[in-house]
């Protein structure tokens, strides 16, 4: 997700999330945290794709997070996933993790 925000991701994988500024034209909260938009779909298969969940992950984490480097970024993320890993003693569902990235300082 971060090698889309920098659009240094392989363009037809970037082709999946569109920027919520694209949305809106107009500035509003959403479109100026650079948040992704969220496609809406009517089928529950499709709420589990690549590039929904993809996109909800990426509007979870704190604007501080989104900013850093590439390297910051992925050494926070190691270290956040092995603190959640360490701390459950069986599997973690996504469902879960979502709601433990949103309440990570």
């Amino acid at each position: 997700m971060h090698n889309i925000s920098t659009n240094s991701a392989p363009q037809n994988i970037c082709d999946l999330f569109t920027c919520s500024s694209d949305v809106h034209t107009y500035n509003t909260r959403f479109s100026d945290a650079s948040n992704l938009y969220v496609n809406k779909s009517r089928l529950r298969l499709k709420l589990n794709s690549f590039s929904i969940f993809g996109a909800k992950l990426w509007n979870s984490l704190k604007p501080e997070l989104r900013k850093l480097r590439k390297k910051p970024f992925k050494n926070k993320g190691h270290q956040f996933l092995l603190a959640v890993l360490g701390n459950e003693d069986d599997y973690v569902d996504v469902s879960t993790l979502m709601l433990k990235i949103t309440n990570y300082h």
